[in-house]
Formats: structure tokens, sequence, C-alpha cells
């Protein structure tokens, strides 16, 4: 199954112990985690805001990134078309089109009550890990 996972999630798993399913669903073999140069950019200009800094150590970013790059698939967003209330998540709408995600993975509400997009389902990080540990379970 082919995800998409937002910022967001990445950027809480980053700062601690939330998130800690995170590595059992990046280190399966059940899903492809498809990424962007777009995700990686704004992953790091997120973890450098001054606000975030405190939380959040070199370490822990630069071990995030490794995790990041050595087990998701760039790839490159084409076709630009989504036009979102929140201009700054089109991405994520089209690389999730890009990639035929099944599902974006997401914290922000906004992306949340679109529910779809094209044929991509948009949850919540805690609805996926439900769905991907009955999966995985049963398979």
């Amino acid at each position: 199954m082919r995800i998409v996972i937002d910022v967001n999630i990445w950027i809480s798993f980053c700062i601690g112990n939330k998130m800690v399913e995170l590595r059992s669903v990046v280190d399966s073999k059940l899903v492809e985690i498809i990424v962007s140069l777009e995700l990686f950019d704004e992953f790091l200009r997120v973890t450098h805001r001054p606000k975030l800094q405190k939380y959040i150590s070199e370490n822990r970013i630069k071990e995030t990134i490794d995790l990041m790059g050595t087990f998701t698939t760039i790839l490159p967003i084409s076709n630009i078309q989504a036009d979102f209330i929140d201009p700054k998540d089109n991405y994520l709408l089209d690389l999730s089109f890009e990639a035929k995600a099944e599902y974006l993975i997401t914290g922000d509400r906004a992306l949340l009550n679109l529910k779809n997009y094209h044929e991509t389902s948009i949850i919540s990080f805690r609805d996926f890990i439900i769905l991907f540990f009955n999966t995985s379970d049963a398979g």
C-alpha cells in the first residue's frame, strides 16, 4: 500500500514519544511511503523554527531525516492541480494523486475534513495505525 505522511506527523515523531508506532510503519514491507522534495523542504523549515528548537534536538532531526531518506520513495510532483483552501497543503494532495496513494496521513483538521482526494483517503495517524495493525495481523 502506498501512503503519504504529512510533515506534522514526522514533526510529532521527531519531538519525542508521540507517534512511536511510526517506526513500525516505516520498517514494514507492507507500505511504501512516498515523499517529495517539497515535503523534505517543509520538514527542514518547520524543524528549524525558533519555537520548536527547544523541543527538537539536532540529533533527532538527523535521525528522522535518515529514516525518511532510507525508507521512503522520493517522487517528483509533475501534475500540479490541487486548489485546496490552504494552499500550502496543495503539494500533499498533488503528491498523493501523483503517487496513487491509498492514504494521506495527517493531523491537519482541514485536510481531515476533506476525507478523500481523488482515490486517496485522508485519515489521522491514529486511524491509520488501527487499520495498519489490523491489516498486518490479518496478513
